[in-house]
């Protein structure tokens, strides 16, 4: 079985520079193949130090034939970010979502 057919992965990851300093995180996949469900991936990805932090987290699924709704495709995407600066931290993070269906007749 190769990698990329495991349903469940974790890669860590760890890193150093003057800036950020030692940072350690990872990386932790799931993917629902030949299964029928509502969630059907995800993702969350993050790494952190003393000095900063990162994480992005997604998820992505689809129905077919849920009450009204014939087909339905949808995604979630977050990030967030704390990242030193000569002066403080400069911080963010993004919420998205998107959603896809057609209606059942």
């Amino acid at each position: 079985m190769s990698p990329d057919s495991k349903p469940v992965r974790f890669t860590p990851a760890f890193g150093y520079d003057s800036t950020n300093k030692l940072a350690g995180g990872g990386r932790f996949e799931f993917t629902r193949k030949g299964t029928t469900g509502f969630i059907g991936s995800g993702s969350i990805e993050g790494l952190a130090s003393s000095e900063m932090q990162t994480v992005n987290a997604k998820l992505k699924g689809s129905v077919d034939n849920w009450r009204w709704i014939a087909h339905l495709d949808w995604n979630l995407h977050f990030d967030y970010s704390s990242l030193p600066t000569s002066t403080g931290n400069l911080k963010g993070g993004n919420l998205s979502a998107q959603f896809a269906g057609l209606q059942s007749l």
